[in-house]
This record gives C-alpha cells, sequence and structure tokens, in this order.
C-alpha cells in the first residue's frame, strides 16, 4: 500500500505543480515535461516497490495491474520524447542569447532522463508480465486451513 503511495503522490505532486494546464503553449509543454521527470525517480521507486511486493505475496492480478500501469507510463514517456525536441525547436528562437546554455542543458538533461526513464519502466513492465504469469513468489497459495488446536479426546 505504501508503495502505491508513492506512486500516487508522485503524480499528485506533479499535477498540482504544473496547474493550471496550458496545453497550447510550448513554453509550458517544455517546463512541464522538465518537472516531470524530477518526480520519475519517485514514481519509478514506488513502482518497483510495489511490484515486489505483490510479487512476494503471489498476488498474480495485482503484478498484471502494476505491469499495465508502468506500460501506460512508458507509452507517456514515449510520446513525450517525440513531442519534447519539438517544443525545444520552436521556443529556442525565443531564448536570450545569454540563456542559451541553460536552456540546451536544461533540454538535454530532460532529454537523457526521459530516455532513462523509459527503458526503466520498460523493464520494470516486463519484469511484470513476465512474473505474472509464473507461478514463483513466496506467497501462501494453498487453501488448506490453519491447524489451530489439537483434539485429545475425552
Amino acid at each position: 500500500m505504501v508503495a502505491a503511495l508513492l506512486v500516487f503522490y508522485g503524480y499528485l505532486d506533479y499535477v498540482l505543480n504544473i496547474w493550471p494546464l496550458k496545453l497550447g503553449d510550448a513554453r509550458w509543454r517544455f517546463g512541464a515535461v522538465g518537472v516531470m521527470t524530477n518526480y520519475l525517480g519517485l514514481i519509478m521507486l514506488g513502482a518497483v516497490l510495489w511490484l515486489w511486493f505483490q510479487f512476494l505475496s503471489g498476488n498474480r492480478l495485482h503484478v498484471r495491474l502494476v505491469a499495465v500501469l508502468c506500460a501506460i507510463q512508458t507509452l507517456v514517456l514515449l510520446g513525450l520524447m517525440a513531442g519534447f525536441p519539438l517544443d525545444f525547436l520552436q521556443i529556442r528562437g525565443d531564448v536570450q542569447q545569454a540563456d542559451d546554455w541553460n536552456f540546451k542543458a536544461a533540454a538535454a538533461r530532460t532529454g537523457v532522463k526521459l530516455l532513462c526513464s523509459a527503458v526503466a519502466f520498460i523493464w520494470i513492465t516486463v519484469a511484470g508480465f513476465k512474473n505474472s504469469r509464473s507461478e514463483s513468489g513466496r506467497g501462501r497459495r494453498d487453501s488448506t486451513p490453519l491447524i489451530v488446536g489439537v483434539d485429545r479426546g475425552s
């Protein structure tokens, strides 16, 4: 549960930081993607822990759920990797000469974070789908009841 809250908190904090949405503004999109990359570490940690705890508990359905959520995150990251360079090209003419190096460094840092995060989320997704099919894990699977007492007879 704590791991799921890490993921939820990461997304909630991100949305609250970029609100109100201005999807038509390239500068806003550029900044919003940069801010998102700052939250990806927390979200990724939460996803890995969530996946691991669900695997150890033997709950294959929840392992699959985490894998699906990570697959969605991967698709979002791949979409951002396609759109971010376009926003960079669109707003680079508006950047002052004195801020050019900082702008390019921020763009490069964001691009590297997006790429590394996409690879990591692909790995988490694949691991989740592979482990949601297997019977391995350390959770209890048998349906035998727990014996709590012994009948010693009369």
